[in-house]
């Protein structure tokens, strides 16, 4: 019996705490949905300027790394760092931890274009299609030319923010 009535009690805590949400939703101006949608758009927006991720970013060019982040044997060429499927280099961030770069980076976009065109038009190569969220994945040939690309990209009014994609070496899969 006593516990029948806790049950109770929670359920009726439970219903008044459902129905007070409900109803400030319905007094509140902005839908639910558009509150949805702005918490996956912050997943995307950097600190500082959106459109300038290489901001405070150190790159070391002397060593290439593995995603387990060991160093490989590579043969670098003066003014060219291409980085073949696998490859990384090691960046530091504004916060100083160590993060590992392919060459990729996220852009997001106001209007979603032809990403393939975007690709050609600006020189890049297309890596992957985050439609449902405006982003495409995009990565340079040779990293020494990745500041140009990016000034170039800057100006582009349907560009919203830019972000590189970098992985983490600290964090272990499970």
């Amino acid at each position: 019996m006593v516990i029948k009535i806790k049950t109770l009690k929670v359920n009726l805590i439970f219903c008044t705490l459902t129905a007070l949400c409900l109803q400030l939703d319905l007094v509140s101006d902005e839908p639910l949905t558009s509150i949805k949608l702005l918490s996956i758009d912050s997943k995307f927006e950097t600190i500082g300027d959106s459109k300038d991720p290489l901001k405070g970013v150190t790159f070391n060019f002397n060593k290439r790394v593995n995603k387990i982040n060991k160093e490989l044997t590579s043969e670098n060429i003066a003014n060219e760092l291409i980085l073949q499927p696998g490859e990384y280099i090691q960046i530091k961030g504004i916060d100083n931890r160590l993060l590992l770069f392919d060459g990729s980076f996220l852009i997001k976009f106001n209007t979603f274009p032809n990403l393939q065109n975007f690709a050609i038009s600006n020189e890049l190569e297309l890596v992957n299609n985050l439609s449902d969220m405006s982003v495409g994945v995009f990565k340079v040939k040779n990293i020494s030319e990745l500041q140009l690309k990016i000034n170039s990209l800057k100006d582009n009014e349907n560009i919203i923010s830019m972000t590189l994609n970098t992985i983490d070496p600290s964090l272990k899969a499970e």
